[in-house]
C-alpha cells in the first residue's frame, strides 16, 4: 500500500503540476474532493512561505494526513516597489482576464518586457506537528507580446517566457513547468524517504 499525501488545494493548475511531479514517485495523492473537504483557507501571511504553511497546517489538521501546500509570488525587475505583486499576484483584479490586462498595461509602461522572478514555497505538515518548508525561485520574462494560447487558471501563462528558449509558459506541457522538478525533489527528500 502506497503512503498517502494530501494536497491542500482546490486549484486545478496546482493539482496538475503536482500530478506531473509525482508521476514517478511511490505515493498516492489525495485532493479535497477525494475526502469531501470543502473549505476556503484564508491566506493571511505576508510571504509565500507563510501562506503555504498556513494552508498545510489547516488541511493536515482536518484530514490527519501528511499535507503538501504550495504558494507562489512574483517580482518584476522593471516595476517600482509599490507595483511589485509579491505574494499577491492574482489579487490585482481577480479573474484571469483582468489580471492579464493589468500586467500588460503595466509592462507597456516599462518598455513592453521585463525579466522577473517567480517564487514558489512548499510546506508539508505532518499529523505529529512537524512542518517542513522550502522556497525556490525561477527566472522568466514577462512580455506584452502575448502568445495566442491561454491556460485557464494561469493568468500570465500567455505572457511568460522561458529566458533560455523564449518558449511561452502557455506552450509547455505540465511536466515542463519549472516547478515540477522542485516539487519532485522536495517530496523525494522529505516524504518518500521517510517510508523507505
Amino acid at each position: 500500500m502506497l503512503p498517502k499525501l494530501f494536497l491542500g488545494t482546490t486549484n486545478p493548475v496546482k493539482i496538475a503540476i503536482v500530478q506531473a511531479a509525482i508521476c514517478s514517485l511511490p505515493l498516492e495523492m489525495l485532493i479535497p474532493s477525494d475526502l469531501g473537504v470543502n473549505i476556503q483557507v484564508e491566506e493571511t501571511g505576508q510571504t509565500t512561505l507563510e501562506n503555504a504553511s498556513i494552508k498545510a497546517r489547516v488541511y493536515c489538521e482536518l484530514t490527519s494526513l501528511p499535507t503538501l501546500a504550495i504558494d507562489g509570488g512574483l517580482w518584476i525587475e522593471k516595476f517600482p516597489v509599490e507595483k511589485q505583486p509579491g505574494a499577491r499576484v492574482k489579487r490585482i483584479g481577480g479573474k484571469d482576464e483582468a489580471v492579464l490586462e493589468y500586467y500588460v498595461r503595466e509592462l507597456e509602461r516599462v518598455g513592453g518586457e521585463s525579466p522577473c522572478t517567480w517564487e514558489g514555497s512548499l510546506a508539508m505538515a505532518f499529523p505529529d506537528g512537524r512542518l517542513i518548508t522550502d522556497t525556490y525561485r525561477t527566472q522568466s520574462i514577462l512580455t506584452t507580446r502575448a502568445h495566442r494560447t491561454a491556460v485557464p487558471g494561469i493568468a500570465l501563462a500567455s505572457i511568460t517566457m522561458n529566458p533560455l528558449n523564449r518558449k511561452y509558459q502557455s506552450e509547455m506541457a505540465w511536466g515542463e513547468y519549472p516547478d515540477v522538478e522542485k516539487i519532485r525533489a522536495f517530496l523525494q527528500k522529505w516524504f518518500c524517504s521517510s517510508f523507505l
